[in-house]
């Protein structure tokens, strides 16, 4: 079977899938139940559209724009959108980045398939936040569906700890760091703190059931960032699990505020060693500082416009020696994404982000317990976000960007419902009583 045919079956595969879960249960929970398997499990491109050269481009988005099975994915979700009118609010956080990205396309930056890649990546990145709102305006986490999200998670996360326990047992990876089904071992820690923002609150879920998952998958998911030896990911994993449990209401007990922290040290503690010993060999991370300087100076060349999207090794390289030698992009999120959009264009594509932070933050102590484990999630893995995308540039990359706005777009959702078990409006592609059977 030739690749285009095998490309094809798995597309048509996926959109029969979203079809028939979306005919069994909520559409929003099937768009959202397919959504992260992929994106964790076949974090690749499908098609692309175009001949690919020879030699490894690195940026946060291939050399050729393609399209993955995610994407289909939010391509359908999209439809779902427009279908059932139910755009999120604040509409300029997304339509402004949008508008800003087409303008500058147009009129400022380079033509070449680099940069039209990573104008499309930035472009899916932004529908991946209003299909995860859509997907987090009709899922209640407080209900049944919410058990599934949990076993969901705790099924990746299984899956992910396994691949990674054969790659140790056989020697894979990638020198020596555990990856999953990641081609990069920070690719998995990433998408371990993005899903915490999720997660967490399914921790507090008044289900027992839901609860006993979604402890199952944090721990799982904690252990598979330990098999990384990813520093930056692994602190941050362990401070969000430590802040969280500070943060829990009020009438916890201590043994409650510490049993999350406890399991986390337990799983992560074989491979302390490891990590410690990466520290000692590469306390300053290789070539981050040279890098740092080189980005530095390549944004003080293109404070206004960058050099575009996925455009920063073609468009430094010829000034700086350091990016032209290693071929990797600065290892900071913040200068990466100002380099390439210009300062005022790094803003506008984090608007959507900005206004999930504000939000969790006006509903910290709000009445209703799903909204304030959202803002307690939010706010917490907000942070650590911060904290790895100060010497990673890996959270701008394909496929981690999609990943963090379509949960951050989800926990948006969460914060902005008038009522927890307001499901009235709910898109479904189903017959009225089919939820009764999936329950």
């Amino acid at each position: 079977m030739s690749n285009t045919v095998l490309e094809f079956s798995v597309a048509a595969i996926i959109v029969c899938l979203v079809v028939l879960l979306s005919t069994q249960m909520r559409s929003a929970f099937a768009i959202f139940a397919v959504f992260l398997p992929l994106v964790m499990w076949l974090p690749r491109i499908l098609f692309r559209f175009g001949p690919v050269e020879l030699g490894e481009h690195l940026g946060i988005a291939p050399s050729v724009a393609g399209i993955s099975g995610w994407s289909i994915v939010l391509i359908i979700g999209l439809i779902a959108v427009l279908v059932r009118q139910t755009l999120p609010p604040f509409t300029l956080a997304w339509v402004l980045p949008i508008g800003f990205l087409l303008f500058a396309y147009t009129f400022w930056w380079p033509h070449n398939d680099n940069v039209t890649s990573g104008v499309m990546h930035w472009i899916l990145a932004l529908c991946a936040w209003v299909v995860g709102h859509y997907c987090g305006r009709f899922i209640d986490i407080t209900g049944v569906l919410g058990l599934r999200m949990a076993q969901l998670f705790a099924v990746i996360f299984a899956v992910e700890l396994a691949v990674s326990l054969f790659q140790l047992a056989t020697g894979g990876g990638n020198l020596g760091r555990m990856t999953g089904m990641y081609t990069h071992p920070g690719f998995l820690g990433k998408a371990v703190v993005v899903c915490m923002v999720v997660m967490l609150p399914l921790t507090l879920s008044r289900r027992t059931m839901t609860r006993r998952w979604a402890f199952a998958a944090v721990a799982m998911s904690v252990a598979a960032t330990g098999l990384t030896l990813s520093r930056t990911n692994i602190i941050a994993a362990l401070l969000i699990i430590v802040v969280w449990s500070l943060f829990l209401p009020g009438t916890r007990s201590l043994g409650s505020r510490l049993a999350m922290p406890l399991l986390a040290a337990l799983v992560v503690l074989p491979m302390a060693g490891l990590v410690l010993d990466r520290f000692a060999e590469d306390p300053e991370g290789g070539s981050r500082p040279r890098l740092l300087e080189a980005g530095l100076r390549v944004l003080e060349k293109n404070l206004m416009m960058g050099l575009g999207p996925n455009g920063f090794v073609d468009g430094a390289s010829p000034t700086e020696p350091v990016i032209k030698q290693l071929g990797f992009p600065v290892h900071n999120t913040f200068i990466l994404g100002a380099a390439e959009l210009g300062v005022f264009g790094a803003l506008l594509v984090a608007l959507p982000l900005l206004v999930v932070l504000i939000t969790a933050f006006v509903r910290f102590g709000d009445k209703d317990p799903t909204k304030a484990a959202f803002a307690r999630s939010v706010i917490i893995v907000g942070g650590a976000l911060l904290f790895v995308g100060y010497t990673s540039w890996g959270v701008l990359q394909i496929p981690s960007l999609d990943l963090i706005f379509f949960l951050f777009g989800f926990a948006f959702a969460q914060l902005m419902k008038p009522k927890p078990n307001d499901l009235r409006n709910e898109a479904v592609l189903r017959p009225a009583n089919a939820l009764a059977t999936f329950r």
